[in-house]
């Protein structure tokens, strides 16, 4: 709010308790000061800030079912895509975690749709730089939610899919780069401003990820949120089998694709010590 009370630079570089908010990009910040743009800082009630900021995140969600449809429709045609959107936006994990106004759920969002479009791109034979541009766009505002983490997301499911896929290889790894940079694009701008603008950013921001957390979870704590799939358990690991059984199979490939996804995000999520559930 106070880029509503005339502070403009707050758009540039939001605050924390008073503190330049770097360790973060502003993606969050613009989008719930846009969504507050007529509230009166004298009078909002924090209440009314995070009802509005909650909605915007459930947006975000539903922008993250989007691209689990289209990444449905791309591996499998109309019959998996609405299966996907089913099954994802049912689960008891997305449900619980869609109504949280976090970095995370637009990192979802965007990251989905950056995947999705990937996908429609390595699938097909023509007409394919189009989907390149849309996946760069939505990688570019994945990456303003949350950081370079988007490359977990968006960026080595991609390559590893991209590896898997013989059919147009040079021209889809010219494609990724192409995405790559586009989302560089859009990321970098904010990023050069604040290592210029503000004093130590480049020291705090190296802090924030060499601190030390309270807590440590193992590396198989992501298996725990199997159950939290429910009412889709089941099915989960019965995807997991038959995608393994498949995972030779070009001429059904999409099985394959999404346990590259699944498992590269999966693994290297599971690496660092500190882990929440909204992260995966």
């Amino acid at each position: 709010l106070s880029a509503k009370a005339g502070h403009g630079e707050a758009w540039l570089v939001p605050e924390w308790n008073t503190a330049p908010r770097i360790h973060k990009p502003p993606l969050t910040a613009w989008v719930n000061m846009l969504g507050w743009n007529d509230l009166d800082p004298a009078t909002s009630s924090p209440e009314t800030l995070v009802a509005r900021a909650r909605v915007l995140g459930a947006i975000a969600a539903a922008i993250g079912l989007c691209g689990a449809f289209l990444a449905g429709w791309s591996l499998g045609g109309p019959a998996l895509a609405w299966s996907t959107l089913l099954a994802c936006g049912s689960s008891l994990l997305l449900i619980k975690q869609a109504r949280l106004a976090s970095y995370d759920t637009y990192l979802f969002g965007f990251s989905s749709v950056a995947t999705a479009c990937g996908l429609l791109a390595l699938n097909r034979d023509r007409a394919t730089m189009r989907w390149w541009v849309a996946c760069g766009l939505s990688w570019g505002f994945a990456t303003l939610a949350k950081g370079p983490i988007s490359i977990v997301f968006v960026g080595i499911p991609l390559a590893a899919s991209l590896a898997w896929i013989p059919e147009n290889r040079r021209r889809n790894t010219v494609g990724l780069g192409v995405a790559a940079l586009i989302a560089l694009a859009l990321f970098a701008p904010w990023k050069i401003y604040i290592l210029l603008n503000v004093p130590d950013a480049a020291f705090r921001v190296l802090q924030e990820y060499r601190s030390e957390r309270d807590a440590f979870q193992a590396p198989w704590y992501y298996l725990g949120l199997i159950p939290v799939l429910f009412p889709w358990s089941l099915a989960f690991l019965c995807g997991l089998r038959d995608a393994w059984a498949r995972r030779w199979n070009r001429e059904q490939r999409g099985p394959a694709l999404a346990l590259i996804w699944f498992a590269a995000v999966f693994l290297v999520m599971s690496v660092p010590g500190a882990k929440q559930q909204r992260y995966i």
